[in-house]
Formats: C-alpha cells, sequence, structure tokens
C-alpha cells in the first residue's frame, strides 16, 4: 500500500509542476490517460521485474500540452484539441467546444485515473473492466438546462451516475474502514478526495478569487486548502453530487 500512495502521490505532483512551473510559464498536459502513463524499473533483474512495486508511473506525451500565463491559472474556459481522449475529457470540453482550455482539465483527468486504480487495486481488471462498461467510457453527463431551452438550449453537466454508484459501492467496501468501521482508511480517504474535491463538474471559479499563486498549497474557491489528504493538487470547484441511488450493488471482491 505504501508504494499505492507514494505512486499516486508522484502522479499528483507531476501534474502540479506542469501546473505551476517555477518560470512562471504554466503547463497543461491535455490528454492524462493509461495509455500515457508508462512504467519504468531501475532494475533489469527478470525476478525484481515481476514485482510490480519496482516500477515507477512516469506520465508521457505531452504532444497535445499547453503552456499558460499566470493570468490564466484558474480559467474555466475549454476548446478540444485533435488528439485528446473523450473518455477521460473533462465536462467543459462538451458544454464550451469552442472555448479555450484551462489546466484544471488536468485535474478532472487525474481524478478519473485516481478512481480506475483504486477499483484496479481493491478488485481487479476484470472489475475495472466492468466499470468501463457500466459508465460507457464517460465520467460525466449533459443535459439540457430546462430553463434554456426555449433560447439557447444551453447544457449542463453532472458526475456519470453509474460513476457515482461505483463511488458509494467502494465506500461500503470493508477496506475502506477500520475494524468496527470508527475510522476510514487511505483507501477511502483517496475515494473521498476524488469525489468532493476533484471529480466535480462545475470548474467556473473568478481569476479575481486567487488569494495566493505564488502559494505552495493551492486553495479552493471556498477556501479550503487541498493538502487535507496531503496532495498538493488545484482542486475544482465544488459541486452538489446527487443522493442515494437504486440497486447500487458492492463489486465482488474475489473477482
Amino acid at each position: 500500500m505504501r508504494w499505492v500512495f507514494s505512486q499516486l502521490h508522484g502522479l499528483a505532483d507531476a501534474i502540479r509542476t506542469l501546473n505551476h512551473a517555477e518560470n512562471g510559464r504554466m503547463c497543461r498536459h491535455g490528454d492524462l490517460k493509461p495509455e500515457n502513463i508508462l512504467c519504468f524499473s531501475s532494475s533489469t533483474d527478470p525476478e525484481v521485474l515481476k514485482d510490480h512495486t519496482s516500477c515507477v508511473p512516469v506520465i508521457s506525451d505531452v504532444g497535445l500540452s499547453r503552456t499558460h500565463d499566470k493570468s490564466t491559472q484558474f480559467r474555466s474556459k475549454t476548446k478540444m484539441v485533435g488528439g485528446e481522449t473523450i473518455a477521460y475529457a473533462a465536462p467543459e470540453t462538451e458544454l464550451y467546444p469552442d472555448r479555450a482550455t484551462s489546466r484544471r482539465y488536468d485535474i478532472w483527468s487525474l481524478a478519473c485515473l485516481y478512481l480506475e486504480f483504486v477499483i484496479w487495486l481493491l478488485y481487479g481488471i476484470e472489475e475495472l473492466d466492468r466499470c468501463g462498461r457500466e459508465i460507457h467510457g464517460k465520467f460525466y453527463t449533459t443535459m439540457d438546462r430546462p430553463e434554456t431551452l426555449q433560447v439557447s438550449r444551453m447544457q449542463q453537466a453532472n458526475v456519470n451516475p453509474e460513476v457515482e454508484r461505483w463511488i458509494e459501492n467502494i465506500k461500503k467496501d470493508p477496506r475502506c474502514t477500520t475494524a468496527g468501521g470508527s475510522k476510514q482508511t487511505a483507501v477511502s480517504h483517496v475515494v473521498d478526495l476524488v469525489k468532493e474535491r476533484l471529480l466535480v463538474t462545475a470548474a467556473n471559479p473568478d481569476p479575481r478569487d486567487d488569494p495566493d499563486p505564488e502559494g505552495d498549497q493551492t486553495v479552493s474557491d471556498s477556501g479550503d486548502r487541498s493538502d487535507d489528504y496531503g496532495f498538493h493538487l488545484m482542486v475544482r470547484a465544488p459541486t452538489k453530487i446527487g443522493e442515494g441511488f437504486q440497486n447500487s450493488r458492492v463489486p465482488d471482491a474475489g473477482s
């Protein structure tokens, strides 16, 4: 487990480095997905390579990355660029296809990867594949906003209900609580981080609300710091997650 959380922290730190360059020129990756995370090992010993803890995930393929000035740090406008992967794309790519892209885009994609990583860790590749089928390869859904149907047919995005159901099912897993259910485990904290701070659809803050762009810790619109879980991440603006899901089922941990 130490290896798992070390790698999650490393991925977050890599994105933070891209998003908050010391020279003032910020960069977004723009196409985070499993295929763009490569595993390296410092050992060539076949026996060592059999152990996954010898691997170090490294983010690759920055061909779609874009640099930004500090003034664009919290910009939420987005446009699709050829080559971006829809499955891990943030909702704003569909809501605002003709607008410029924010570095917050990377945070949504990272949240998708974190959730998939947890599912793989707890239930294995078969259940991860099942999750992909059930969410139809998309972590959010869109719908027309009723109040705009007669005017401009503006849309709103919501976290995919199937994604929400998987999150709730994971939270019920015995491995997400300590004996007696009195405390949450590290896995549960990661799931909470994804649900409450990263995988949100309303990434629409005002750039003037940035309290300290030079600070080591990033602050969300509500003023909460993102170091609660030990990750130095730009958090997306909060959103409401639907309550109660029918036909909830906990994936079979033995799969």
